[in-house]
């Protein structure tokens, strides 16, 4: 069975999953709680599945709604890369190398203290807990930073 995700849905139960309730996921994403809640039944429908079990004041991930959050971190972030590779290809730069790293913020210290640049900050990816960083070398070489414990 094949399906096409909207990104945008899998930032709205990342978001859900944050912040534990559908009214605080609404006001960090700025929708409104029907918006989220149209969004994530909109979601489960597609794929068939329960993905949060919901009370009066929170929204917690089912096994399903985990398992897709997981996912969804490293779809996310893939397009994030997507993007940022595009937005250099418009500058006629070409590739990068992406590499786990242990600590990303380490490594962009070790970027910059080797001559290198740091083009986006150690940090997670957009409701994601991921960490990435994008730096390029003194060669002008583009690298991704992801963290692997």
């Amino acid at each position: 069975m094949s399906y096409v995700i909207d990104p945008a849905r899998l930032r709205t139960l990342l978001a859900v999953q944050e912040y534990g309730s559908i009214a605080a996921a609404a006001r960090a994403l700025a929708f409104t709680p029907p918006a989220v809640s149209l969004q994530i039944a909109a979601l489960e429908r597609q794929l068939g599945v329960e993905l949060l079990n919901r009370d009066r004041r929170t929204a917690r991930l089912t096994g399903a709604g985990t398992v897709l959050a997981a996912h969804a971190e490293q779809i996310l972030a893939q397009l994030e890369a997507a993007e940022a590779d595009l937005t250099q290809a418009r500058g006629n730069i070409v590739g990068h190398l992406a590499v786990g790293v242990p600590n990303v913020a380490s490594a962009c210290e070790t970027v910059r203290a080797g001559g290198g640049r740091v083009t986006r900050e150690a940090g997670p990816v957009k409701f994601g807990t991921t960490v990435i960083a994008f730096v390029e070398d003194p060669n002008g070489y583009k690298i991704e930073l992801i963290e692997r414990p």
